[in-house]
């Protein structure tokens, strides 16, 4: 599978809790263009990477779960899990997982 270039938001505004294997951020924290995109040219997976401002590292995080409010269908969040390829270069990674709130 060929990686499509998606937009990399900076991870400056991402809380981080080692402890929960956890990131957190409100989708304004991310930018005002703020969007999902195709990881893959032959693949429907939707996500987004993230660029580590200090150290320039970039990591790949894939939609693992829309978050809706059951009664009113209202987006209230993702869920999202690092990609293999992510794994593969940062495996202390393998666990974590990304939530964004839709603010």
């Amino acid at each position: 599978m060929a990686q499509r270039n998606v937009t990399q938001y900076s991870s400056e505004g991402v809380s981080h809790s080692a402890a929960n294997t956890l990131l957190v951020c409100e989708a304004s924290d991310l930018g005002r263009g703020f969007r999902l995109e195709q990881l893959y040219d032959d693949a429907c997976d939707v996500g987004m990477a993230l660029v580590n401002p200090r150290t320039g590292n970039v990591t790949r995080w894939a939609l693992k779960e829309e978050i809706r409010d059951p009664r009113e269908n209202e987006l209230l969040g993702w869920m999202m899990i690092p990609t293999p390829e992510t794994v593969r270069k940062q495996p202390e990674l393998r666990d974590y997982q990304l939530n964004i709130l839709n603010d």
